[in-house]
């Protein structure tokens, strides 16, 4: 089938466990966003949080990883109430 559209065979890449390691460790530094690391690695960001995801899972078994850590988590910011002139 691929012969006739003259494209090539797409395969999934797989990725080493000290790869993941070391983009996972990229993205926890505070004040790095995600979506730029990935891109910077050539990943897709939702791939990267599924790892940050188990990642946490397995390093924090009984509790639960901070909201900081946790892809799409909201993060709180205060907004200041508009002044009536």
């Amino acid at each position: 089938m691929n012969d006739e559209l003259d494209m090539p065979c797409v395969r999934r890449r797989r990725h080493s466990a000290e790869f993941k390691n070391q983009v996972i460790n990229a993205c926890l530094q505070p004040g790095v966003s995600i979506a730029a690391t990935s891109l910077r690695y050539g990943l897709n960001a939702n791939m990267v949080c599924i790892w940050i995801r188990a990642h946490e899972r397995i390093r924090h078994d009984s509790e639960p990883a901070p909201p900081s850590l946790v892809c799409g988590a909201l993060i709180p910011s205060l907004l200041e109430r508009p002044v009536k002139v």
